[in-house]
């Protein structure tokens, strides 16, 4: 519940405010805090952790529903970051001296999240090449998956493609108030084995034994 407060409500609220994400960050946090010592005085006992969760949820719910297609939007991009976003972000982050990057400027774009990588801002050539050979190994693993979900569609493996994805997609949507390379650890090895078997199809021509 804190999670989708902070993390998601807060920016329905500074995109319909326009105010800035850490003014909009705080406004929720003294709501929430507002809620749970209203709730206290009427149990008059000090709510637990999952209790207080549950305050927190109810509000960024109410978020949300009150405004529905700017709160998909902000799921869809967190979402997006989860699945293209690339562990050496962390590398970045380290050697700008931990520089703080405004992930929720509302002035941001798909364009400038790519960019921060395809043109990363260091003057460490070494960080950059690690940093585009991430890039490339991550686009040959997903043209294997590409190819891996092609064969597995066509030679009555949708049933094995689809548990997979399901599994796969559950861990990417629940990303939707995050959005860190970290988040899709638990799905990375089905990504890892569907782009390997994608591409021993490719090389032996034909789908390989299931």
């Amino acid at each position: 519940g804190g999670h989708f407060l902070s993390l998601s409500a807060s920016r329905v609220v500074m995109q319909t405010e326009h105010i800035t994400y850490q003014r909009a960050r705080t406004r929720v946090a003294m709501e929430g805090n507002k809620e749970v010592r209203k709730q206290e005085k009427l149990k008059k006992k000090r709510l637990s952790e999952i209790e207080r969760c549950h305050v927190y949820e109810k509000l960024a719910c109410k978020h949300f529903i009150a405004h529905p297609l700017i709160a998909l939007k902000f799921w869809a991009t967190d979402i997006f970051r989860t699945a293209f976003s690339l562990y050496s972000a962390e590398l970045l982050y380290l050697d700008s001296g931990r520089k703080v990057v405004d992930y929720f400027a509302s002035n941001r774009t798909f364009a400038d999240m790519f960019r921060r990588y395809v043109m990363p801002e260091t003057d460490n050539q070494f960080l950059k090449i690690i940093i585009w050979l991430e890039i490339l190994l991550y686009l040959l693993l997903l043209l294997g998956c590409a190819r891996a979900t092609w064969c597995l569609l066509t030679t009555n493996g949708q049933v094995l493609w689809l548990s997979i994805m399901s599994f796969v997609a559950l861990f990417l949507v629940i990303s939707l108030a995050g959005g860190y390379a970290r988040m899709r650890l638990p799905i990375e090895p089905f990504i890892i084995i569907l782009g390997l078997y994608g591409y021993i199809a490719q090389c032996k021509k034909t789908p390989v034994p299931r």
